[in-house]
């Protein structure tokens, strides 16, 4: 049903278009403005690796990144599926493509990303694939709400 590709630069807009508010984009993109261009996820991209978009048929339907590659380690970010196909094994299918790609293409022994604690549907979708939580840090969204982000990771030896 699904399938996925490296990500081209027509997908930026798209991929922009999923988070349906300023929450749902600051999981998404912490550091981004709302909303969201396709030109900033493009730039932001190209500094990240193996930027990749889940398909369904021909319709772009997620999308995801690794950044902060270093030797046996990289993160997982911008980590985000359409609304139409939430509820129907996008993300997981998404995140077990991302877990793939970071233990084969990339190479890395851990995977590490940073969740919040009001995405709860993201934390068991999560730690129900083996990530498991190792630090919380507090911030602020882009409201200034409170929040917490929580550091996971999961070995992929």
């Amino acid at each position: 049903m699904y399938k996925y590709r490296d990500a081209r630069k027509e997908d930026f807009d798209t991929i922009a278009s999923f988070p349906q508010n300023a929450r749902e984009q600051f999981y998404m993109f912490p550091n981004g403005t709302y909303p969201v261009q396709g030109s900033q996820l493009y730039e932001v991209s190209l500094q990240r690796h193996l930027p990749t978009v889940l398909l369904k048929g021909s319709e772009i339907v997620g999308y995801s990144v690794f950044y902060g590659w270093e030797q046996e380690k990289c993160h997982l970010g911008n980590f985000v599926v359409a609304p139409s196909v939430r509820g129907q094994g996008a993300a997981r299918f998404l995140l077990m493509t991302m877990l793939k790609r970071a233990k084969e293409e990339l190479k890395v022994s851990e995977l590490h990303l940073v969740c919040h604690n009001p995405n709860t549907a993201a934390l068991l979708l999560y730690t129900s694939v083996g990530f498991v939580p190792y630090s919380v840090k507090k911030m602020k969204d882009g409201e200034g709400q409170q929040l917490a982000g929580i550091s996971m990771k999961i070995d992929l030896r």
